[in-house]
């Protein structure tokens, strides 16, 4: 049980492209065709269970992303959270696929259809008031964006707010079909 008066920072990681060196959609695709034999049955990558296949894919982990994780989860006055865009249908393969590399988080957030990443971070300070740290791993431009401003708005608050920019050039397909840089 978490003592929530001792918890002083949060620390929230993405889970692809960021936590996860998951398969973007066009390699992603193309190794699920060839692998089963048959074309990819989806537009979609991203919403999928075929786009975290343990048969088809190694998906690792971000050796760096992963360190700091260790590090938060032994730190005593901090609260771990996965924060994916991932749906929530897809909980037990991701979990799956953390496990296996023995990564573990407080909690897991994922896709809100009500709520933007930003604006969940800001609904869980509801539950931690003693935090000063926000700390936010992330490699989508368009994340990315939205915590800079939440930034700007808690450091008014005298919360600092560290965004960790992973990067990636790799380009894919959304669940929603939208293509872009993730």
């Amino acid at each position: 049980m978490i003592d929530k008066s001792k918890i002083t920072r949060l620390a929230f990681y993405d889970f692809d492209g960021c936590l996860s060196d998951s398969p973007m959609p066009a390699d992603g695709m193309g190794k699920w065709s060839e692998y089963h034999g048959k074309p990819y049955p989806y537009k979609g990558w991203w919403s999928k269970v075929e786009s975290l296949d343990d048969d088809v894919f190694d998906i690792q982990l971000k050796e760096e992303v992963f360190s700091s994780l260790i590090a938060d989860n032994d730190d005593e006055s901090c609260v771990t959270f996965l924060l994916t865009s991932r749906l929530p249908r897809l909980e037990v393969h991701i979990k799956k696929i953390l496990k296996k590399h023995g990564a573990h988080l407080d909690h897991y957030f994922f896709k809100h259809f009500l709520m933007e990443k930003d604006e969940r971070i800001l609904d869980t300070l509801n539950e931690y008031p003693f935090v000063d740290t926000i700390d936010v791993w992330d490699d989508r431009d368009k994340e990315l964006a939205r915590f800079f401003d939440m930034k700007e708005k808690l450091d008014k608050k005298d919360i600092t707010v560290n965004v960790h920019v992973v990067h990636s050039d790799q380009t894919g397909i959304y669940a929603d079909g939208e293509e872009g840089k993730r």
